[in-house]
């Protein structure tokens, strides 16, 4: 049986392609993020942050402290608001 090294080597090259911060400042800097990459981000983070709003305006009581929305109503959009926005992340 041939026994395997535990340490990790530091001198080995490193893999091509790797988008992590490098070890020196003589190393290429990784690949910044495209206008797509940005855009897809903050879409993501403004649709993340109106969904509390939304969530409110759409679960919040009338005047007289009666739900305008029933539990399973309810339940059904949280779960076609789930599938739309992991359908948005994915794409």
């Amino acid at each position: 049986m041939s026994k395997i090294d535990p340490t990790p080597r530091i001198d080995a090259a490193p893999k091509q392609g790797r988008d992590e911060v490098p070890f020196t400042l003589e190393e290429p800097a990784p690949r910044a993020l495209g206008f797509w990459d940005q855009s897809a981000f903050w879409a993501n983070l403004g649709v993340s942050l109106f969904a509390f709003s939304g969530a409110y305006t759409v679960l919040a009581p009338d005047e007289n402290g009666v739900p305008t929305l029933a539990i399973a109503a309810g339940i059904t959009a949280m779960i076609v608001g789930t599938v739309l926005g992991g359908l948005m992340l994915g794409l």
